[in-house]
């Protein structure tokens, strides 16, 4: 089982949290969901895509069809029309009969890795095809018809660390200090995880976030 460390967390400005994810080991999936909308709005949507996304994956729907109900899901929760509810997401799912791992997203949040030569690795970076809109499409939020699922799959064995975050995260740590934390062999899978958490709030993060560390 892969080890991984995980932690949410509303940010410094707000006692709502609008970010959610979860993880899980023995079905090999690991998922990050930030909702937009404000208090009372964006927590919601993010819970609703996650049960619906865990859901999904459990049934063997693949991430793109999991990512589609799972909008259906925000879309179906009783809103008032002065309120915007939707929520970004991403998946990473390990596939264990070919060993590698598929990543699907919809909004702002990122995927990274620290590859086989040491070096860090953008994995959420959109292909030709991709409209250059996907980091502002949301669950909840954009037409169905509009809705881009960006996907990617890779080998697990050309990664010693793969991290899922919230937008914010390594922007305000540094992708030089973030590479460092997740190269550090001493270090656990949390530990990695609460020091990109303490740094991004020693550097003031306003928004709600979640940080997960695979170490692979």
């Amino acid at each position: 089982m892969i080890e991984f460390g995980h932690l949410s967390h509303p940010g410094t400005l707000k006692v709502c949290n609008e970010s959610t994810y979860t993880g899980n080991g023995q079905l090999g999936f690991w998922m990050i969901l930030d909702g937009i909308g404000g208090e009372g709005c964006g927590e919601v949507a993010a819970n609703a895509a996650r049960e619906s996304l865990q859901k999904s994956l459990r049934m063997g729907q693949s991430i793109e069809d999991a990512i589609r109900t799972a909008d259906q899901a925000v879309c179906a929760v009783p809103k008032s029309k002065s309120n915007l509810r939707g929520t970004s997401a991403i998946i990473l799912q390990r596939d264990e009969a070919t060993q590698s791992l598929n990543l699907g997203w919809v909004g702002a949040t990122r995927a990274f890795g620290i590859n086989a030569k040491g070096e860090w690795v953008e994995l959420t970076v959109p292909d030709a095809a991709t409209p250059t809109s996907i980091r502002t499409m949301a669950l909840g939020v954009t037409d169905a018809a509009r809705l881009h699922v960006a996907q990617v799959s890779f080998n697990a064995a050309n990664y010693s660390r793969i991290l899922i975050s919230s937008d914010a995260v390594v922007p305000l740590v540094g992708t030089p200090r973030a590479t460092e934390i997740l190269k550090d062999r001493e270090c656990s899978a949390q530990e990695m995880v609460d020091t990109l958490a303490f740094e991004a709030l020693e550097n003031d993060i306003e928004e709600s976030f979640s940080v997960i560390v695979l170490k692979l």
